[in-house]
């Protein structure tokens, strides 16, 4: 029925926190809460929890339950600006097929806050899935498993799910967990795409392929179920002309990564067209001489 739309502007040191509800069909607005926060710390220490606590009074919410689940937002997330930063440029590298650069990122946000259990659980599965550093990884989720109390629903049942997958290697458990968060939210595009990894193993390849589409539909900026996708149909599959298919969606995204061209080139290769993958290959060689 409403929209609750926040906003910060700042004005020197003085930081104006507002949250603007707007009814859904008419775009009127019904209702506007607002408060002020004394320099930037003051903001996650005090002023967005301050702010939560109206507008939840003001919906109607008891003061007895307000209480009861008022947690701050610097026990969800981090009391580190510099952290949250770090977290979004690592997230933004992953998603470029930048790994080693997000891994940097996301131990540099560590080094801010080492209780971020978001950061860590990112960091985890990074290392596990595309770096080979299986131990650390699994090092990291027990740690983000470990302090995923305070976490968000979502956040909390992704982290335990992670580590049935990763650290327990229970796939049956793990499915199952993923299928309850993909039923809770559906617009979360790593559930679907951890199940696809999970059938993939299970060779239930075509079942893995589509929970990789359904990711992508999901987050259609991310190169993560595209690259999933892209090694199912080549190394599982044998299928090299929908693997040209999901490597010329990744150039899309981004043109300017050397491997999504080499993935072009080889798909063109596997599939004997030999003249038309030279010039994907010698573009991914433009891009970074020392590519493989």
């Amino acid at each position: 029925q409403a929209l609750l739309l926040p906003r910060i502007v700042s004005a020197g040191d003085v930081y104006d926190l507002s949250a603007v509800l707007v009814a859904a069909e008419s775009g009127t607005h019904v209702a506007e809460v607002r408060v002020v926060a004394e320099g930037r710390k003051d903001v996650l220490l005090h002023g967005i929890d301050d702010l939560a606590r109206r507008v939840r009074r003001g919906l109607g919410e008891s003061v007895q339950s307000i209480a009861k689940a008022d947690i701050p937002v610097t026990a969800m997330t981090t009391s580190s600006w510099e952290a949250l930063r770090l977290l979004g440029q690592g997230q933004e590298a992953w998603d470029h097929g930048q790994y080693r650069d997000a891994e940097g990122f996301l131990e540099l946000a560590l080094e801010k806050d080492p209780r971020f259990a978001s950061a860590r659980g990112t960091l985890g599965l990074l290392q596990i899935q595309f770096l080979g550093e299986i131990e650390k990884g699994r090092d990291n989720l027990r740690r983000a498993l470990a302090d995923s109390g305070p976490l968000p629903e979502r956040e909390r049942l992704m982290i335990r799910a992670v580590n049935l997958q990763f650290v327990d290697q229970d796939s049956d458990a793990a499915l199952e967990q993923y299928r309850i968060v993909c039923e809770m939210y559906p617009d979360l595009m790593q559930p679907w795409n951890n199940r696809g990894r999970i059938l993939m193993a299970l060779h239930r390849y075509e079942e893995s392929a589509r929970m990789f589409e359904q990711a992508a539909k999901r987050a259609p900026r991310s190169s993560v179920p595209l690259s999933n996708l892209y090694y199912l149909h080549v190394n599982k599959m044998r299928r090299p002309d929908l693997a040209e298919r999901d490597a010329r969606r990744l150039i899309a995204l981004s043109d300017g990564i050397a491997n999504y061209h080499a993935m072009l080139g080889w798909s063109l290769v596997a599939q004997q067209r030999y003249r038309e993958a030279v010039a994907p290959l010698e573009r991914a060689v433009d891009i970074d001489q020392s590519h493989p």
